[in-house]
């Protein structure tokens, strides 16, 4: 059972569309041989739920799977090679959400109830609570000072965005280090292990949807699966 492939034209290099079949139904997921076409179908389709934030996973697994993920392209981690953008290993729009959900947290509306406190988002995401306090004292310093609600908005955008980057970059230095720990393994072991941390999620195989909460009794991120 291959990949089949449909090209625009002839010569490739001068399109950029290519049609793909994608097999997306596996009825015996266990039983699949570990060097089949199957299995490596099975392992981009749970490759590509956990780049789009389909895999409800903790952080420390996520970027252990992004960790696989880069053993698996690239080999043994060497510093002299180009890593590829972490978006292409780990859900980086998981990490945004997380951090634009700490940033609200920390509203001066909320400044008199919470203290300033909350829980650390270094448990989270690997960053130190010294990032969100001064997210906080730049978003009271805006507050209070004269200047349009527009340019307030802009600033608490950038210092949101910058508050991103450095989340990301602490990621990627996770990321990296347990990659460094893989030394040895080969791209089928790497394949394997990537599975096998991925089916130890319960509702591995089914089909998620988002779900919307409106009364706030909930997380903001939902999903219903349905599988059978």
């Amino acid at each position: 059972m291959g990949k089949l492939r449909l090209s625009a034209s002839p010569d490739e290099s001068n399109t950029g569309w290519k049609f793909y079949f994608k097999l997306y139904c596996f009825l015996d997921t266990e039983n699949v041989p570990k060097d089949s076409v199957e299995f490596a179908f099975m392992f981009e389709q749970a490759h590509e739920a956990v780049i789009r934030g389909r895999y409800p996973g903790p952080e420390e697994t996520l970027q252990f799977l992004a960790a696989l993920r880069l053993q698996y392209l690239q080999g043994d981690h060497n510093p002299q090679v180009k890593i590829p953008e972490m978006s292409l290993v780990f859900p980086m729009s998981r990490l945004r959400a997380r951090v634009q959900n700490s940033a609200k947290t920390f509203a001066p509306s909320s400044v008199s109830s919470s203290g300033g406190g909350g829980g650390s988002l270094s448990e989270r995401s690997g960053t130190s609570e010294k990032k969100r306090s001064s997210f906080l004292e730049g978003t009271l310093r805006r507050s209070f000072r004269s200047g349009s609600l527009s340019r307030q908005k802009l600033e608490e955008e950038n210092s949101l965005e910058a508050w991103m980057r450095e989340e990301a970059a602490a990621v990627k230095t996770c990321v990296i280090d347990k990659w460094r720990k893989l030394q040895g393994m080969n791209q089928e072991q790497a394949m394997v292990k990537y599975m096998a941390v991925a089916k130890e999620w319960q509702g591995y195989g089914s089909t998620l949807f988002n779900v919307e909460c409106r009364d706030g009794s909930f997380p903001s991120e939902l999903f219903y699966s349905y599988g059978s």
